[in-house]
């Protein structure tokens, strides 16, 4: 299993594309974890194209993350040589809801739903409860992201094979001996790196480095961190506070 990193900046960010991952299987098929609004020209520099994407998994619908479905569903749509991607995503998340006001007509006679560009597999969030793909194994870890009045909005995680975790976007708590085992190698975490005049500025929908930094050292050691700011590596040092570091785009991750 190969991960690469076609992104790792935030949803702001200029230098290095949306925080967008590509797992390809030992069998040679690929898919994208999240599919942001960068995805497609972060894919192209390094040489692939939708025809490249077998599966799609969507941790939550912010445009960051989602953004890019509308290009890779309508590319394989009306390439008669493609056949529908999968999508993976939690039973929560209403993905064609997002998706529908563009893409649900394709002329007068033509009414499309989801299902005509992807074959869509639900999955829900129980507690230990995993899906199969290409023969790995994914646990989808529910993370409260966005509190709107009463109602929390989730992002979702992943435990891949019990030995990568991928935090998706989300509030931080020192939650993450939970979900990690002896078998963990390799941890892919978010991080908010926002000061103001040297300040931690915290938006409490991300995970701020600075609370990152309090977790215990044998979590740190094995964690990479992602959709930082575009200033993030000249004011601050992850190795020095002992993370592997920041993620650089296209950086490759072998398991």
């Amino acid at each position: 299993m190969k991960i690469t990193c076609l992104g790792s900046g935030g949803a702001f960010t200029l230098n290095n594309y949306h925080s967008n991952f590509l797992l390809e299987a030992n069998s040679g098929k690929k898919m994208l974890i999240d599919c942001g609004s960068d995805v497609r020209h972060a894919l192209f520099e390094l040489g692939y194209t939708y025809k490249d994407i077998d599966a799609v998994y969507i941790s939550h619908l912010h445009g960051d993350h989602c953004g890019g479905l509308e290009w890779l569903g309508f590319s394989k749509f009306f390439d008669k040589t493609q056949s529908k991607p999968k999508l993976f995503a939690s039973n929560n998340l209403d993905v064609w809801k997002t998706l529908e006001e563009s893409m649900d007509t394709i002329n007068d006679l033509e009414y499309k739903e989801l299902h005509d560009y992807f074959d869509r597999n639900v999955y829900y969030e129980q507690p230990g409860e995993k899906f199969q793909w290409e023969q790995i194994s994914f646990e989808i870890i529910p993370r409260f992201h966005i509190k709107k009045r009463d109602i929390v909005k989730k992002s979702y995680g992943l435990n891949i094979d019990d030995k990568v975790y991928f935090s998706s976007d989300a509030i931080f708590n020192n939650y993450m001996e939970l979900f990690l085992n002896t078998n963990t190698e390799l941890i892919l975490h978010e991080c908010e790196t926002y000061y103001i005049d040297g300040s931690p500025f915290k938006s409490n929908v991300h995970s701020h480095y600075e609370d990152l930094k309090q977790l215990p050292l044998t979590i740190k050691e094995k964690m990479w961190l992602y959709h930082y700011s575009d200033n993030a590596p000249t004011i601050l040092d992850p190795v020095k506070d002992g993370f592997k570091g920041f993620i650089n785009k296209g950086q490759i991750f072998e398991i």
